[in-house]
């Protein structure tokens, strides 16, 4: 991974996004049968009030979770059992969502230490995680700067077994033919591209970013629209991380913006026939947002947005990724 020199944290790789919900099973489900992402492992996270800190203040937590993995994004569900929790705000304003982002550090103490001295609110501090107790994670309140809740994880020297498994067998039959080939980028929503860039690449050392603005036709609610998104793309470890910033309105990105500020907005990814998943996704009961066709310096990119924030708990991003250079 590329490093501004100024940052004294060293970032090994991006480890998991993690969504907030009340309820696990209907979206594992719903992922597996309308995308085929799976099979997902359930497990439990207990941790005693001598290791965990909230807000500062010692508390016990037990939390459901649920993980799959889709090329190289891990996606992982967090239903906490036990309040407070870290997920009591966005989950009492938006009913769950895109939480924060994960990253495995190498030096999990001065990392925290350091991210403290910069003024940053450490406010989750947990330890003894894993069956070993070894293990340890730290979320941020980095949303002004960096876009979202930022996790620092110490992975454990063994990771908890898996209680249950969905699907129990990858032949489950699905609802939808939709072929996932893989993640394209996690996308995060903000106000201003270049601040954001400036902070990941002080704060976490990552950079340097690829920026460019594009614009283009499209459809937006079925209507047809000029869009205009300023972007920044990195390679952090094995993830692919986008900031984008909407520069024409209306816009899904501006919609999110004004509703929940900056935050994990979706995930792209990408199909082997565009245009038939496209289909199946509408068949599915899931609105088109948002749509470009030919798009990319050879106009054979094509991508949507559609509405599966009440289903999946994040917007989710169908593509056929274009050829060619798009930072050129």
């Amino acid at each position: 991974m590329n490093a501004a020199t100024r940052s004294k944290i060293e970032i090994i790789d991006a480890w998991h996004i993690a969504l907030a919900t009340t309820d696990i099973d209907s979206k594992v489900k719903r992922f597996w049968n309308d995308l085929g992402i799976g099979p997902w492992q359930y497990m439990s996270i207990k941790c005693p009030e001598r290791a965990i800190k909230l807000h500062g203040k010692p508390v016990a937590m037990d939390i459901e979770a649920a993980m799959a993995q889709v090329g190289f994004l891990a996606i992982g569900y967090d239903k906490p059992h036990t309040r407070p929790s870290p997920f009591d705000e966005i989950l009492s304003k938006r009913g769950g969502g895109a939480h924060h982002l994960a990253f495995v550090v190498k030096n999990y103490e001065s990392a925290t230490a350091h991210m403290r001295s910069l003024g940053y609110d450490q406010f989750l501090d947990g330890n003894e995680i894993g069956p070993n107790r070894d293990g340890s994670g730290s979320y941020f309140d980095t949303v002004e700067d960096l876009g979202t809740v930022i996790e620092f994880s110490k992975l454990p020297s063994k990771m908890p077994e898996a209680e249950r498994v969905f699907p129990a067998s990858d032949a489950a039959k699905r609802t939808s033919n939709i072929n996932v080939r893989g993640a394209v980028h996690v996308a995060i929503a903000v106000r201003d591209v270049d601040k954001a860039v400036r902070c990941y690449q002080e704060v976490l050392g990552i950079g340097p970013w690829q920026v460019v603005t594009f614009t283009g036709p499209a459809k937006y609610r079925g209507v047809a629209a000029d869009y205009s998104v300023k972007a920044a793309v990195i390679t952090a470890g094995t993830y692919v991380l986008a900031l984008e910033q909407p520069v024409s309105s209306p816009s899904p990105l501006q919609d999110f913006l004004d509703k929940n500020g900056q935050g994990i907005h979706h995930i792209c990814l990408e199909v082997g026939d565009f245009e038939r998943a496209s289909k199946e996704m509408r068949r599915l009961g899931y609105e088109e947002v948002f749509s470009s066709r030919g798009f990319g310096p050879n106009k054979d990119g094509d991508c949507a947005y559609f509405n599966t924030e009440n289903t999946l708990g994040i917007v989710v991003e169908l593509a056929k990724v274009p050829t060619g250079d798009l930072f050129k």
